[in-house]
């Protein structure tokens, strides 16, 4: 007990001295499901996006689909959505986010002994706004990458593989309605590789030792190759192209070594440097352009047992400045690591458990959010390290002549579904630091409450922007700042006495045309639910009838205007009141029809 309160009281002092403490957090996956593939993107008002597969989709015989997940800053589930492409396998890729917030997914979907490729577009909701399927008539496919054209289109990245050839990469381009423009088919090739849109809109290419550049419009305007060590021992490409200022950097791994270094070309292909090796896993190394110039790498490196979440930084001049590993209490055997940068310095990593060490004690994945100036968070901490030495290895950057091949490619009539999915992550310690405070109010008729949220730092969790904000609906209305680890919430319970609802049918109507009092009917300052009006002669007989939210009558019998005098009007009605409430009556009044 006296450990815990020892700890207590030092989280509560980095609060108070350190405001992007308040911000990190580390929280694990409670899900059995383990996803794999899984990436982080950001929303524009700092929301993250998730997207990955679950794993029974690559080992088992059923289909996992994909999971397309929102959380908002601190780590908390906004939506979730799992989609399912008829009774077909479909896997996740890539995703990414335009400036509207909208959302292009990337994958390959299967089905009997054909491979396509998707794209499906979202709205920040998660609701379907479009959904794609394209054949490429070759057997086999690899989805790498895709990314948002400057012209709000898309493009897209991978392998094709047929009988008897070798393979083959493609490069095509979508408009916003994800309609086919235009594509490239291209070699040599190899089964991994990224590509990105560089500054002169153009696209660079990567696919294991070979590097393609191409223009806006896809011509190829210089293609090439890395030499590096001996045949046995050759480093392969596996991370970026990343545009950096004057050209772009990648990182190559040697696997067997488990050791990686990076290097820069220009704009050209021409080697500007190389940096010292460091100690890695055999995936690669996520990587995040920073407003000084230096590159943050996000990998894994390799310990005793299992692999530790790490960052390394890389300044302009090729110079690994400063690694540092992540330590919890947790057993952690990480794969793949994805990252994000946001406001304020912080950084979103979101890790998933190697399968090849898959152990009861290790968690299915963990999302973590830490300050870059920071050494230490909430159950977790950063522990600096180096693993760096001398690159002697020469390389060597060397043109080569890529062939080219016919593009095709057919849509396939096709139909996605979102099923319900199970998703979220739990504090991976509980700090007990929550502070909820409640007001309530009970609003008399006709009365509304005008609440103003303390500062700029809360928001309504319902997603209302509006402060002050007016509540006249009974019900809990929920307000909470950005605090990730000691949040205050704001809770207002409003209530209001019962109001019955006033109405008003008129003593008399005069259908003559001249758009004042042309129709009989009910009026109720209430929401109308439901009215019946009927209407009677002086001899009882029927004259109008109906039903709906707002009948009226117009003055007419058979299609005849009805004569003048006095009518019987009879009135059922279900309104609802300021509480929300269905208030049922009736009444039963004379009304005179006038006529000149």
């Amino acid at each position: 007990m006296k450990t815990e309160i020892k700890h207590t009281i030092l989280l509560l002092l980095w609060l108070c001295g350190n405001s992007g403490f308040s911000q990190q957090y580390f929280k694990l996956l409670e899900k059995s499901d383990i996803p794999y593939e899984q990436k982080i993107a950001r929303f524009s008002n700092g929301d993250l996006l998730l997207g990955g597969s679950p794993i029974r989709g690559k080992t088992a015989s059923q289909n996992g689909g994909l999971n397309i997940v929102r959380l908002d800053q601190c780590g908390n589930t906004i939506w979730t959505k799992n989609f399912q492409w008829k009774e077909n396998f479909i896997t996740f890729k890539d995703f990414s986010i335009n400036t509207d917030n909208e959302i292009y997914v990337y994958g390959t979907a299967y089905e009997g002994m054909s491979e396509y490729i998707y794209l499906l577009k979202l709205d920040p909701k998660g609701k379907i706004l479009a959904f794609k399927v394209f054949h490429f008539g070759t057997v086999d496919n690899f989805t790498y990458n895709i990314r948002i054209l400057p012209n709000g289109g898309l493009m897209a990245y991978g392998l094709l593989l047929d009988y008897n050839t070798s393979k083959r990469g493609f490069l095509t381009v979508f408009d916003e309605k994800l309609n086919h423009r235009w594509g490239k088919v291209f070699a040599p090739f190899e089964s991994s590789g990224e590509a990105i849109v560089t500054a002169d809109q153009g696209y660079l290419c990567r696919s294991s030792l070979y590097t393609f550049k191409f223009s806006a419009a896809g011509d190829l305007q210089w293609s090439s190759i890395l030499e590096s060590g001996a045949t046995n021992s050759e480093y392969f490409p596996v991370a970026g192209p990343i545009a950096v200022a004057g050209g772009y950097v990648f990182e190559a791994i040697q696997s067997e070594r488990e050791e990686a270094f990076f290097y820069k070309i220009d704009e050209q292909g021409k080697l500007l440097w190389k940096s010292d090796f460091f100690k890695t896993s055999i995936r690669a190394a996520d990587l995040l352009l920073l407003d000084n110039g230096e590159i943050l790498a996000m990998y894994n490196h390799p310990g005793s047992g299992e692999n530790y979440p790490s960052q390394l930084w890389l300044n302009p001049s090729g110079k690994i400045t400063r690694q540092r590993r992540l330590i919890i209490d947790q057993s952690l055997q990480t794969d793949a690591v994805y990252q994000s940068l946001g406001p304020k310095g912080l950084v979103n990593v979101i890790g998933t458990q190697d399968l090849k060490a898959a152990r009861a004690d290790r968690h299915a994945g963990f999302l973590l959010q830490a300050a870059l100036d920071s050494i230490q968070g909430p159950c977790f901490r950063w522990e600096d390290f180096s693993s760096t030495f001398a690159n002697s290895i020469p390389i060597a950057i060397q043109a080569q002549t890529p062939s080219f091949f016919p593009f095709n490619i057919r849509n396939v009539e096709s139909d996605i579904n979102p099923v319900p999915l199970d998703y979220t992550f739990a504090e991976s310690c509980d700090l007990g630091l929550k502070k909820l405070i409640v007001q309530d109010s009970l609003l008399a008729c006709g009365s509304t409450w005008s609440v103003s949220l303390p500062n700029a730092e809360f928001f309504w969790e319902d997603g209302i922007p509006d402060n002050p904000r007016i509540l006249d609906r009974p019900g809990i209305y929920r307000a909470t700042d950005y605090n990730c680890i000691a949040p205050t919430v704001y809770e207002y319970q409003v209530n209001r006495q019962t109001c019955p609802c006033p109405v008003f049918l008129p003593s008399a109507f005069s259908p003559n045309g001249d758009g004042h009092n042309d129709h009989l009917e009910m009026f109720s300052n209430c929401d109308t639910k439901q009215i019946e009006l009927s209407v009677y002669d002086r001899w009882g007989n029927q004259v109008y009838q109906s039903n709906g939210p707002k009948p009226s009558w117009d003055g007419t019998f058979r299609k005849s205007s009805a004569e003048r005098g006095v009518y019987l009007v009879a009135v059922r009605y279900q309104l609802l009141n300021d509480s929300g409430e269905v208030q049922e009556g009736a009444l039963l009044q004379n009304v005179l029809l006038l006529r000149e």
